[in-house]
């Protein structure tokens, strides 16, 4: 359920922010370790839990580019 609602958000993303495919694919494989496999494409509006995970996961990602 949680793996579902998470890529259900990223797909959110992908419709309504300009997120690539890609980038919604890394965020799921970075929270759950797996790419997602036999979830519905069904876009939810992301939670601020939601939010605050992929704000974090950028940060990282460009304070590990410097």
């Amino acid at each position: 359920n949680d793996k579902q609602a998470f890529w259900s958000m990223c797909r959110y993303k992908i419709l309504y922010s300009g997120w690539s495919q890609s980038r919604a694919l890394a965020s799921y494989r970075n929270k759950f370790g797996v790419w997602p496999k036999g979830l519905h494409d069904n876009p939810m509006a992301p939670d601020m839990a939601f939010e605050r995970k992929v704000k974090a996961d950028l940060i990282r990602y460009l304070k590990g580019k410097k």
